[in-house]
């Protein structure tokens, strides 16, 4: 077992949980689920990460305080995690499915502890929703509040990915990226010159943008109704010098997302009768933005060029990244052809993006379980008409497009966090900041309720 400098920063936060009040321990908790990277023990040849740790400490603080938590989870996430966890004793039926096993060669597929591994990453992510709803539930936090540690978490970690350029790696490594798991430190050509790709404390480009363009996409939207802030402008603009200076296609990926969803929303709009109202104003300012980012895109004509045609390549196949990713996802999609229902068990695959990777592993039943949430949540948002739960929904689509197209595994939880601001927002159908007098019965925490109601 090695110590670290996450090892200091983690027993300090442990401290920080016991002693302070609930809300700045879940806040530290949350920011610190932006460093993926940052190990608080490495145990052979796997690592305790400082958030793990946090989270754990957080938990049992959490118990302590409140007597009891009253977990509130959807149940077509509970049938998604039970049938994951059904699903990696398939491993023992499918022993002569050929495959990309979990330690990246390719052969007849194998049981690992490394299912159990993966899972316990799934699992850990719905633990930080059910504890993520509850503090929201009690007030110990707010959505507007968890956003605003989001942002305080992307500002971070986009100045820490920027100081990559600037800074010894390995310095910069042994304090973000000290885990077991570092990933590479890859060259890259930008603006004529060969420079290092930012990644924060990620470890991949690919892992950086699933964080940052999410909350990008909240700023951006923001900006183009009408309620852009300095702090909105600054976002969106250190989040597009990042993605252009990486290269990265999880970006790319993000923004198409957002624009088709901003395009859906307009039509959805006109076909339910609903007014679209353009005043001068805002008139006036899609003008301005127009003309800025003709401006923007003429001056950084050249990197645009070279991220565009990155995720081409990929796309095409072409390059070391898109041959490795074209070739995993034909044999996956060859894999799930044959097991089509079921899957050959949770974990069983090492993929190149996800949605193959789970099809192959969970088959439509466990694969559609999670899509029917997604798309039960994101029409939830849609019916509350707010800007807040806009927002939210482009995140959650964002973030899940992201997640299925360039991500191989299911290992962040801000996606949970997401999921837990979501749930909040429909059940008090926040407006802004302010929550509307009535709260639909049925979406009432009745056993917490009743629980206090005979204390």
């Amino acid at each position: 077992m090695s110590v670290t400098i996450g090892t200091a920063v983690g027993l300090l936060g442990i401290l920080i949980i016991l002693c302070a009040p609930l809300r700045y321990g879940y806040t530290l908790t949350l920011f610190f689920t932006a460093f993926t990277r940052m190990a608080f023990v490495n145990v052979g040849e796997n690592s305790i990460l400082v958030y793990h740790i946090l989270a754990f400490f957080f938990v049992i603080k959490l118990v302590a305080a409140t007597g009891k938590i009253y977990i509130k989870t959807p149940k077509l996430l509970v049938c998604f995690l039970l049938y994951a966890a059904i699903s990696i004793s398939f491993a023992l039926l499918y022993t002569d499915v050929y495959v990309i096993n979990v330690d990246g060669d390719y052969g007849m597929l194998r049981p690992s502890v490394q299912q159990f591994t993966q899972y316990l990453y799934l699992f850990f992510g719905v633990v930080f929703m059910a504890f993520t709803s509850h503090m929201l539930y009690l007030k110990k936090v707010s959505v507007q509040k968890l956003l605003h540690i989001l942002d305080i978490a992307y500002l971070t970690v986009a100045v820490l990915g920027i100081s990559q350029l600037f800074v010894d790696l390995d310095v910069f490594d042994s304090i973000f990226r000290n885990c077991m798991l570092k990933g590479g430190n890859q060259h890259i050509l930008f603006a004529g010159k060969i420079c290092y790709r930012i990644d924060g404390g990620f470890g991949e480009p690919s892992m950086l943008s699933l964080f940052l363009v999410p909350i990008m996409c909240m700023h951006l939207y923001r900006i183009l109704t009408g309620r852009a802030t300095t702090r909105d402008i600054a976002f969106v603009g250190i989040g597009l010098l990042i993605c252009l200076e990486n290269q990265s296609s999880s970006a790319v990926v993000g923004m198409l997302i957002m624009a088709v969803c901003l395009v859906l929303s307009f039509f959805a709009k006109m076909c339910s009768g609903r007014k679209i109202k353009i005043t001068k104003k805002r008139f006036f300012l899609y003008a301005v933005l127009l003309i800025a980012m003709i401006g923007i895109m003429l001056l950084i004509r050249n990197q645009l060029l070279e991220t565009v045609d990155a995720f081409v390549e990929k796309l095409q196949g072409q390059g070391v990244s898109g041959i490795d990713r074209a070739k995993a996802a034909t044999l996956q999609w060859s894999v799930f052809k044959e097991h089509f229902l079921f899957g050959v068990g949770f974990g069983t695959i090492r993929s190149k993006d996800l949605i193959t990777g789970w099809l192959a592993q969970l088959g439509i039943v466990g694969v559609g379980f999670y899509l029917l949430y997604v798309i039960s949540i994101c029409r939830r948002l849609w019916r509350c008409r707010s800007p807040l739960a806009t927002e939210l929904m482009l995140a959650i689509l964002v973030y899940n497009g992201i997640m299925m197209i360039s991500v191989p595994e299911f290992m962040c939880v801000h996606i949970w966090v997401y999921y837990a601001m979501a749930e909040s927002v429909v059940m008090h159908r926040v407006v802004g900041g302010n929550r509307q007098s009535r709260t639909p019965k049925r979406l009432v925490y009745r056993r917490y309720a009743s629980s206090h109601a005979q204390q």
